[in-house]
């Protein structure tokens, strides 16, 4: 019997370690009132301890979520929402930007010395409503109204008509003659040109001898013909000035009444 009296009490023994009770406590408490102390004890502390596991768990879930949420929440306030680019192109790629008018302006000489007489080349320059018989991509010219001011100069209104294929535009400008010497004319702005100047100065280097010089100032309004100015400046500029001396050969020719000499043979540029 005292055997399996302490068979029986052999688990609250453990208990008592368990608690940090002496051993020996557990041989002296043998009534059944003890033991339900001790069954109910252990059940209190094992609830205890599942609630108490089973919050603990409750709050590191929470603490786990919550940080992921305060990202997304940091994130979704931070970062500026994905706006697509849109990407496009001009005519060439980088000449579509917006530049200034300074980047678009342009001023350009050529001096030309010509075997014609200063009043032969002036004469030629001046008749602006005849450009249409002889200058190339010249649609139409005319001299609106013309008026002599009291200085001896000679005030002209003019339009001329240029274009070259699906190109095209027109030239109302203000021009001023100075008798033998000089031809200044200012120009309305078009679709091309937000201003245009040009200056013809004649200078008499011998009875058939002359020198021509002309000056362009203007500013463009499109990057593209800007390009297409630099590229191409001085060969249009040299076909222009040969026009001109060709139709001073055909007036002298017309004046002599001699036969009109081939084209480039007579009146080309001395230098």
């Amino acid at each position: 019997e005292k055997q399996l009296g302490q068979m029986q009490w052999l688990p609250f023994a453990r208990q008592a370690h368990a608690l940090h009770l002496p051993r020996h406590g557990c041989q002296l408490v043998r009534s059944p009132l003890m033991a339900s102390c001790f069954r109910l004890h252990q059940c209190t502390r094992d609830g205890s301890g599942m609630a108490s596991g089973l919050h603990g768990k409750q709050q590191a879930g929470a603490r786990s979520h919550r940080p992921a949420q305060q990202t997304a929440d940091s994130q979704s306030t931070s970062s500026p929402p994905f706006t697509p680019r849109v990407h496009s192109r001009g005519f060439l790629p980088g000449l579509s930007a917006p530049t200034s008018s300074a980047s678009r302006h342009r001023n350009y000489k050529q001096q030309k010395i010509v075997a014609f007489p200063q009043e032969t080349i002036f004469n030629v320059v001046a008749a602006v409503d005849q450009y249409v018989d002889f200058l190339p991509w010249c649609l139409s010219s005319k001299i609106i109204k013309r008026q002599a001011a009291d200085d001896g100069t000679e005030r002209l209104s003019t339009e001329i008509g240029v274009g070259f294929k699906m190109l095209q535009s027109s030239f109302r400008s203000s021009v001023t003659l100075q008798p033998l010497s000089r031809i200044h004319a200012i120009s309305e702005p078009n679709a091309y040109l937000e201003d245009l100047s040009f200056t013809w100065s004649f200078h008499a280097l011998g009875d058939n001898t002359c020198r021509m010089d002309l000056e362009l100032d203007f500013t463009l309004k499109s990057n593209e013909h800007v390009l297409l100015w630099d590229m191409t400046k001085d060969r249009v500029i040299s076909e222009y000035l040969l026009c001109f001396q060709r139709r001073c050969s055909r007036m002298q020719a017309t004046r002599a009444g001699t036969k009109q000499p081939a084209p480039g043979t007579s009146g080309n540029p001395i230098s």
